[in-house]
């Protein structure tokens, strides 16, 4: 329910401010914002349920979390870079 729920008001945020201000390609700021994510996730909220900062070096387990957050990413880049592009006003 915490990933649910937390990745729901992350693709939130990334919609209303990150997808403006990164540069590139919406699956690039996708995958930016995803390895932003993972970062802090690594240093918050991986202490506080114990597994310690970057997971305690474990690198099954950090290289799968990366993975993670880099597809999360790319496919919340995606779907609202693809929104906010429709939403852009058209110069003409």
């Amino acid at each position: 329910a915490i990933h649910l729920f937390g990745g729901m008001g992350l693709a939130l945020i990334d919609a209303g401010w990150v997808v403006y201000r990164l540069p590139g390609w919406p699956f690039v700021r996708g995958i930016l914002y995803g390895c932003a994510v993972f970062v802090v996730a690594q240093l918050t909220f991986m202490p506080l349920v114990g597994a310690g900062v970057f997971s305690r070096g474990d690198l099954p387990l950090l290289v799968g979390s990366l993975a993670g957050h880099i597809v999360y990413g790319g496919l919340v880049g995606l779907i609202y870079g693809r929104r906010a592009a429709l939403a852009a006003p058209k110069s003409v």
